[in-house]
């Protein structure tokens, strides 16, 4: 429950090759964790954008570790989500990873 199978791009393949000509892969990713609804019941403003975050680096970290890469389109269509809400997130979580 809360696993869908998703096609996703293989880390073999380099970057700006068209999408029809990819090797793609099948992985097993987690939609819903665990992890997910610990903030919900939280009243601090913020907490579904660290719950979009958390999914985010959890399906990037489980496609990278079956050899596939997601896009932002990709997450786009996981997440439920604008591409420009994923883009604003990496660029957030690239600020606080600089840092630590």
């Amino acid at each position: 429950p809360g696993d869908t199978l998703y096609c996703c791009v293989s880390v073999k393949e380099g970057a700006g090759k068209p999408l029809d000509e990819c090797e793609m892969i099948t992985a097993r990713l987690t939609l819903l964790g665990a992890d997910d609804f610990k903030d919900l019941n939280n009243e601090e403003p913020g907490r579904l954008v660290a719950v979009r975050r958390r999914r985010m680096l959890r399906l990037c970290d489980q496609a990278l570790d079956q050899g596939g890469v997601l896009s932002q389109e990709d997450l786009s269509v996981l997440l439920m989500s604008d591409v420009k809400t994923v883009r604003r997130d990496i660029a957030a979580l690239k600020m606080v990873s600089s840092f630590t």
